[in-house]
């Protein structure tokens, strides 16, 4: 890694941790909040998100700016489904695929395919078993999420941030 990306990537963990004491803490550890909150990832300091706010069924998932916006809010329900209120909808991953690398969307909360389980900092889909994963371990904001193998990387990584 040279010093630029170094230096970056510090500073995007430096200016997320900031956010996340100036706005509220997160939940403990494995566990998730009661009621609406963002997914944040540490790494890229920045929050789970659908694409351009859209509420449409099929609408890609990615991480960007932490914002108050309802967008962004979600809830992991009693059904093991991570539900976005806004919407509507669930995290679900495109056509119901397993493989590594299929992208996320939101789409109708579908019990078994939209299932996920909070695991201390990682998000694992149930019938896969992989893990919400941030694509090419980026940190930029419109990056898309996928899943992918469990590895213990940093774009692996989530924490509830409660609004």
């Amino acid at each position: 890694m040279n010093l630029r990306s170094f230096t970056i990537r510090v500073t995007a963990v430096l200016a997320a941790l900031c956010c996340v004491l100036a706005i509220g803490g997160t939940a403990p550890a494995g566990a998730a909040p009661a009621g609406k909150a963002h997914l944040f990832n540490p790494n890229s300091g920045l929050c789970l998100n659908v694409t351009h706010g859209s509420i449409e069924p099929g609408a890609r998932t990615e991480i960007y700016n932490c914002l108050d916006n309802p967008v962004e809010l979600w809830e992991l329900n009693s059904a093991g489904q991570l539900y976005n209120p806004y919407s509507g909808l669930c995290l679900n991953t495109v056509n119901y695929d397993i493989k590594a690398s299929t992208r996320t969307e939101i789409w109708a909360c579908n019990a078994k395919v939209a299932q996920w389980s909070f695991n201390g900092d990682k998000l694992v889909h149930k019938q896969s078993g992989l893990c919400l994963n941030v694509y090419e371990f980026e940190i930029k904001p419109g990056t898309p999420t996928e899943i992918y193998y469990c590895n213990g990387n940093a774009a692996e990584l989530w924490k509830w941030w409660q609004v």
